[in-house]
C-alpha cells in the first residue's frame, strides 16, 4: 500500500483549522500557532501528527471501508 499525500494534506488542513480556533480561544498561544511566522517546532509537530494520522486513516479506510463509508 502506497501512502497517498491527500490524507496528509487533509489532516494538516484540519490541524491548522484547529490551531486557528485554539489561537482565538487562547490568545497567549497565538504567536506559536500563527500562519505567518509560526514557531518552526510547532509546524514540524503538526506535520508529524498529520503524517501519522493520515497514514492511520488511510489504513482504516482501505481495510474497513464499511466503518468509514457508512
Amino acid at each position: 500500500m502506497e501512502f497517498e499525500e491527500r490524507y496528509f494534506r487533509e489532516e494538516l488542513d484540519y490541524l491548522r483549522q484547529l490551531s486557528k480556533l485554539l489561537a482565538t480561544e487562547k490568545p497567549h498561544l497565538a504567536r506559536f500557532l500563527a500562519e505567518k511566522d509560526a514557531d518552526p517546532d510547532i509546524e514540524r509537530l503538526l506535520e508529524g501528527v498529520a503524517f501519522l494520522t493520515g497514514n492511520l486513516r488511510q489504513k482504516i479506510e482501505d481495510e474497513f471501508p464499511e466503518l468509514t463509508h457508512g
